[in-house]
C-alpha cells in the first residue's frame, strides 16, 4: 500500500469551473464547503455543454452513358469500259453498313464521410497575463521558464488539488507483489509540439537529464532506482532496490517532469536548450526577452479523458493565445489589471489586495490551503552564514509578524507558524520551537559580535518582480542591519534573480517561499538535506543526513514516521538550514471574464479557462 495514500492531507483548494466535459448536453455544478483552518472554501466543478457540429464530405459515384454512334462505311465498285476484244466493266456499288462501337461510360466519385466535430463555445480569444519574465527556454534548468512550462510542457504524473499524484502522460501501470518492479504505459497518440511521438525513450532521456535537480525524485533515483528499461515506444520499466511506497509521488516530483524530445534530453544538463518544445496544451509561438512570451494551442495535443483536477486529467485549450507580458513594477501590474490592459495577474501583494477586493471587474483569489511557507535562505558555502553562530543570530532576531504583514498586508492572508512541517497538516509539530520568533535582537546582536562578523556586508539577492518576496526582503534587511550586520540589497527582475541564485558565489542570503514542507517525504524538504539546493547546506553534525537517512530506510507506520519527522524539525531548529519565517496565503487575481480559472500554489493553470467577452 501507498503509504501517502494512507494519510491525512491538507484539504484541498478551491477549484473554480475547470472540468470540460466535451460531450454533455446539459449543466450541472456541485458544491462542497471543505474546511481549510479558519476558512471556508467551495469547491465548484461545472460541466458545460459543447456544439456538436457535423461536418460532411461525400462520395456520389455517377454513371454517365454515351448514345451508341453509328458508323457508315462505303464500298464503291466502278464500271470501267476498256477498249479491246474484251470489254471489261467496273461498277461503282455503294453499301451501307452499321458498326456498333462500344459504350462510353465517364464515373464522377466523391466520397460521402460523416466527420463529428465537438466545438466548445466558449473557445477562442487572447488572454494576457503578466509575467516576471526568463533568461532560458530550458525548462529543465534553475533558471528555467516555470510559468510558461505550465502550459507547454506534460510529464508522466503530476500533483492533484489535494497534493496527491495522478497518472499524466502514463494511463495505466501496475506493481509487483513485491513492490520492485514497476510497468507503465503511456497514454496513446502523444506527440511533441514539432510532431514527434512521445516514446519512452523521451521519458527516459528526460528523467536522466533532470536526475540532480533538487527534490524528492533524486533521492529516488539515487537511493531506489534499480534500473530504467524501455519495453517499447509505449512502455517502460522500473526496478528498485528497495521498497519506496512513494514511488509515484517521486515520479510526479519536479526531477522527474517534464517530458521534453531527443534534441533536448541529448544535451547535458550544463548546456541549456535554445528551443522550447513540449507535449503540453499550448506551445511557443514567440519570445522577445524582457517583452512578451507569446503560446498558441497545439491543435496536436490529446487531452487526458480523466476528471480536471489541478494539473493533472483532462486540459482543453480554449484559449487561442496566450501572451505574457513583463510588467516589472509592482504598481504597474495592478493598474494593467484594473484597466484591463493585462486579464491575470499572477501574485498579489499585500499592499493592493484590499484595493483589487474592492474593484468590480477584478476578482481577488484567494489560495487558502496548502499554505506557502516564507523563509531566508542563507548561503551556507562562505562566510559569513557557515557560521552557526551567524545563523542563529538571525533566527533570534526575527519578527515574524513584520515581515509577514510587509510581505501580504492583512492578517488574513497569513499566519505564523512555529511548526517546520505545514500547520494544519497530520505533521504540524511544535519540536524545536522554543526559539521562533522571540524577537531578541540583544542575543543576536552578541552572538554577531561573537562570530567576530559586526558590520560584515551581506550579499542579499531580492526577487522585486515578486510582491510578496520584495516586501517581506525590505523588512528582513532592516533586521539585519538592526543586529550589526551591513547589506548590500540587489533587487532583481525574475530572471536576473533566478540566474543570479543559481551560482552560490553570487549570493548570502534570500527570502523565498517554499511548497514542499506539507510532508516529511514530497517537495521542498530538500532544501532541509545536504546540499539539497542552491544555498548548499552542509550538515556539518551529520544529524539531519541520519534522520532523513532513516526515514527513507525502511516502510512505517504512520506513528512512526511522525515520530521521526519531529526529530527532523528539532534537528531543523538546531542547525538552521534555513530560517523559518511563517505560511502566507497566495493570492492571485482575475477580470471578472476570466473563467474556470483555478490557481493553486506555484502554478497558474491557463487550460481549461475561457474568455466571457
Amino acid at each position: 500500500m501507498n503509504i501517502v495514500k494512507r494519510l491525512r492531507l491538507p484539504a484541498a483548494v478551491a477549484i473554480v469551473a475547470g472540468t470540460l466535459a466535451a460531450t454533455l448536453a446539459c449543466t450541472t455544478e456541485t458544491v462542497r464547503e471543505v474546511p481549510v483552518d479558519r476558512v471556508v472554501t467551495q469547491e465548484v466543478v461545472r460541466e458545460v455543454p459543447v456544439e456538436k457540429v457535423v461536418e460532411v464530405e461525400k462520395e456520389v459515384v455517377r454513371t454517365v452513358e454515351v448514345e451508341k454512334p453509328i458508323e457508315v462505311i462505303k464500298e464503291v465498285v466502278r464500271e470501267v469500259e476498256v477498249p479491246g476484244e474484251t470489254v471489261v466493266v467496273e461498277k461503282e456499288v455503294v453499301r451501307t453498313v452499321e458498326v456498333e462501337k462500344p459504350v462510353v461510360v465517364t464515373q464522377e466519385v466523391v466520397r460521402e464521410v460523416e466527420k463529428i466535430v465537438l466545438k466548445d463555445p466558449r473557445a477562442g480569444g487572447t488572454l494576457r497575463s503578466n509575467f516576471p519574465g526568463m533568461k532560458t527556454l530550458d525548462i529543465q534548468t534553475a533558471a528555467g521558464p516555470g510559468e510558461v512550462a505550465t502550459q507547454t510542457h506534460e510529464g508522466i504524473f503530476a500533483r492533484t488539488a489535494a497534493m496527491t499524484s495522478a497518472g499524466m502522460q502514463v494511463d495505466s501501470w501496475q506493481a509487483s507483489s513485491d513492490g520492485l518492479t514497476w510497468r507503465f504505459h503511456l497514454r496513446d497518440g502523444l506527440k511533441f509540439h514539432n510532431g514527434e511521438p512521445v516514446t519512452a525513450r523521451d521519458v527516459r532521456g528526460s528523467a536522466e537529464r533532470s536526475k540532480d535537480k533538487p527534490g524528492l525524485y533524486v533521492q529516488f533515483y539515487q537511493d531506489f532506482m534499480d534500473e530504467w528499461t524501455e519495453i517499447d515506444d509505449n512502455n517502460f520499466q522500473i526496478t528498485l532496490k528497495k521498497k519506496a511506497p512513494f514511488t509515484l509521488d517521486a515520479l510526479a516530483d519536479g526531477g522527474a517532469t517534464p517530458t521534453v524530445p531527443r534534441e533536448i534530453w541529448q544535451l547535458p544538463v550544463t548546456q541549456a536548450s535554445t528551443v522550447l518544445i513540449g507535449a503540453g496544451p499550448y506551445k511557443l509561438e514567440e519570445w522577445v526577452p524582457g517583452d512578451k512570451t507569446t503560446l498558441s494551442r497545439f491543435e496536436d495535443y490529446i487531452p487526458s479523458e480523466q476528471r480536471s483536477s489541478f494539473m493533472t486529467g483532462k486540459k482543453v485549450a480554449l484559449i487561442d493565445t496566450i501572451e505574457y507580458i513583463e510588467v516589472p513594477d509592482t504598481a504597474a501590474q495592478i493598474a494593467a489589471i484594473e484597466t484591463g490592459q493585462i486579464d491575470v495577474l499572477l501574485s498579489v501583494g499585500g499592499d493592493f489586495a484590499e484595493r483589487l477586493e474592492k474593484h468590480r471587474d477584478v476578482n481577488l483569489i484567494n489560495l487558502e490551503s496548502p499554505a506557502r511557507r516564507l523563509g531566508i535562505w542563507l548561503q551556507h558555502d562562505h562566510p559569513p552564514f557557515d557560521d552557526l553562530r551567524m545563523r542563529k543570530a538571525l533566527q533570534l532576531a526575527i519578527d515574524s509578524e513584520d515581515i509577514l504583514r510587509g510581505a501580504i498586508g492583512p492578517a488574513k492572508y497569513w499566519r505564523t507558524c512555529a511548526s517546520i512541517w505545514s500547520c494544519g497538516t497530520a505533521w504540524e509539530t511544535d519540536a524545536g520551537s522554543e526559539v521562533y520568533n522571540v524577537k531578541d535582537l540583544e542575543q543576536a546582536r552578541q552572538l554577531v559580535k561573537d562570530a567576530g562578523h559586526e558590520g560584515y556586508e551581506v550579499k542579499f539577492i531580492v526577487g522585486e518582480y515578486h510582491p510578496v518576496l520584495a516586501g517581506s526582503s525590505k523588512v528582513v534587511r532592516d533586521i539585519m542591519e538592526s543586529i550589526g550586520l551591513r547589506v548590500d540589497y540587489q533587487a532583481m527582475d525574475n530572471a536576473t534573480w533566478r540566474a543570479t541564485r543559481a551560482d552560490s558565489d553570487n549570493w548570502d542570503a534570500l527570502i523565498t517561499a517554499s511548497v514542499g514542507f506539507y510532508h516529511p517525504y514530497l517537495g521542498a524538504t530538500a532544501h532541509l538535506k545536504k546540499e539539497g539546493w542552491l544555498h548548499k547546506y552542509k550538515d556539518d553534525t551529520g544529524k539531519l543526513t541520519a534522520l532523513w537517512d532513516k526515514l527513507f530506510a525502511d516502510v512505517y507506520t504512520i506513528e512512526e514516521i511522525q515520530a521521526i519527522a519531529e526529530e527532523i524539525a528539532e534537528a531543523v531548529y538546531e542547525d538552521v538550514p534555513i530560517v523559518s519565517v511563517g505560511e502566507y496565503f497566495e493570492l492571485a487575481a482575475a477580470r471578472t471574464d476570466v473563467k474556470g480559472f483555478a490557481p493553486l500554489l506555484w502554478n497558474r493553470p491557463f487550460f481549461n479557462v475561457w474568455l466571457e467577452r
